[in-house]
């Protein structure tokens, strides 16, 4: 995450999917003074901004349908709150393998986000850039999304690391 953020110059969450949640687990700050700010341990609605958006993009469709029968609150003017609207940008956002949203859950907030799998290739969470949208106009996307699926399939071979050593300690322990 710290090479994601010297390489953007952009703040970095790890967002672990919790319940119909996110959930920041891990914060990378810019350098910059001016950006994004959020609490390890904020939760926020999985249907807005680019680091919820990706990992309700790869959920069953019976759970996406649940969250938007929760209700889709008007987070900011550019939230999406229509659940065909919703459920057509997440076909979107599964299409491509990403999601990059500005202003749907803060003013003025771009976020810039991949999904992280579990070694069922189920969704478990997200990595994301975020900050001031006047930094990351749609000119500069390509550049970071590139150093974002560089460096976000680095984090899912750690993932999937841990996870088969953890599950060869369990049969070793096992036996």
């Amino acid at each position: 995450m710290k090479k994601i953020s010297d390489e953007t110059g952009e703040s970095v969450f790890l967002t672990w999917l919790y319940g119909m949640e996110g959930i920041c687990v891990e914060i990378v700050e810019s350098a910059q003074k001016i950006k994004f700010a959020v609490s390890i341990g904020s939760r926020t609605p999985l249907y807005a901004g680019a680091s919820n958006k990706v990992m309700m993009a790869y959920l069953p469709k019976e759970k996406q349908q649940a969250i938007i029968r929760e209700g889709l609150k008007q987070l900011t003017n550019k939230t999406v709150v229509d659940p065909d609207q919703l459920l057509k940008d997440l076909e979107e956002i599964r299409n491509k393998g990403w999601c990059f949203t500005v202003g749907e859950y803060s003013e003025s907030v771009f976020g810039l986000a991949v999904p992280l799998f579990n070694g069922k290739r189920e969704i478990i969470a997200s990595v994301t850039i975020a900050g001031p949208e006047y930094r990351m106009p749609e000119s500069k996307v390509p550049h970071a999304l590139s150093i974002m699926l560089k460096r976000g399939a680095e984090i899912q071979n750690h993932f999937n690391a841990f996870t088969f050593n953890y599950l060869e300690g369990m049969r070793f322990y096992q036996k």
